[in-house]
């Protein structure tokens, strides 16, 4: 996800199935994704709440008022609901850092795979 958002397309398809997280939408997506329909939204979905790329706005668009409930939980919720059997995704920053030793280390050493004349 270059731009660092949420697609258009996953906004549309969790509105229109998941809002407030309703039973029947979810039973709905599920039997869609099952036939085949929105291939792309697992992995789509995965990472943006890996990423934790969903405003806070966002998130009341798609669910409602969120009446006490972390970003976490709603993370949680909406996943669970929609793949009970796949384990949650982990979250990391959305932006890439690199590691100590790719940075040169404390040692103010090149970074490793890097050429020195």
């Amino acid at each position: 996800m270059a731009d660092e958002v949420p697609s258009a397309r996953l906004l549309q398809v969790l509105k229109v199935y998941c809002e407030s997280l309703d039973p029947i939408g979810i039973s709905d997506l599920q039997l869609a994704l099952r036939g085949g329909r929105h291939p792309w939204l697992r992995d789509e979905l995965r990472q943006v709440l890996g990423l934790n790329l969903f405003t806070e706005q966002q998130w009341t668009f798609l669910l409602g008022e969120a009446a006490g409930i972390g970003r976490a939980q709603r993370r949680e919720m909406l996943w669970t609901a929609l793949f009970p059997s796949d384990p949650m995704p982990k979250t990391r920053s959305s932006r890439w850092r690199p590691s100590s030793r790719q940075r040169g280390g404390d040692k103010g050493e090149p970074p490793a795979g890097s050429r020195t004349a």
